[in-house]
């Protein structure tokens, strides 16, 4: 199996106990062919950093740490941990939902006090009754919506009027 640019990067640093910073640039200069550049790769070093993949001690020398030498040969694998803490997501995670079932923040908020007096205002007033129905039958699917994050069951909007 072929090793991924980061691999090799992390089998460097595991063999070279004194790993410099300058000594890791050159090292990943050489190796995709590049004139040396202080802040060549910075930005994925800085995500392995953000990963705890590596860090520097005190006398600023690369190192792997714990989850490094565990994903060695893969280091780009995303944890539980980096999935809740992408940005677009807002990290909810109660054990029953799989790793790609996140609740995504809110681009337009909207209180629950807002939602509930919605859902009062069109479906328990029967506001939704007066609409046309292409207006009704949008508007009852996004009422579905919100009651069933509020675990609300909307009764009788299942059911067919009949003239």
């Amino acid at each position: 199996m072929k090793q991924t640019k980061m691999s090799k990067i992390f089998n460097y640093i595991n063999q070279t106990p004194k790993c410099t910073h300058k000594m890791l640039i050159t090292f990943i200069c050489n190796m995709n062919n590049k004139k040396y550049s202080s802040s060549y790769y910075g930005t994925n070093l800085a995500t392995m950093k953000r990963k705890k993949h590596i860090k520097t001690d005190s006398k600023g020398y690369y190192k792997l740490t714990k989850s490094g030498k565990e994903n060695i040969n893969n280091p780009y694998k995303q944890t539980l941990q980096d999935i809740k803490d992408i940005s677009y997501y807002n990290g909810y995670y109660d054990g029953k939902q799989s790793q790609n079932e996140y609740i995504p923040k809110n681009i337009n908020y909207v209180s629950n006090k807002e939602c509930l007096e919605a859902i009062d205002y069109l479906f328990t007033n029967g506001y939704s009754q007066e609409m046309t129905r292409t207006k009704k039958h949008y508007t009852e699917i996004l009422l579905k919506k919100v009651a069933n994050c509020y675990n609300i069951e909307l009764v009788d909007i299942n059911k067919k009027e009949t003239n």
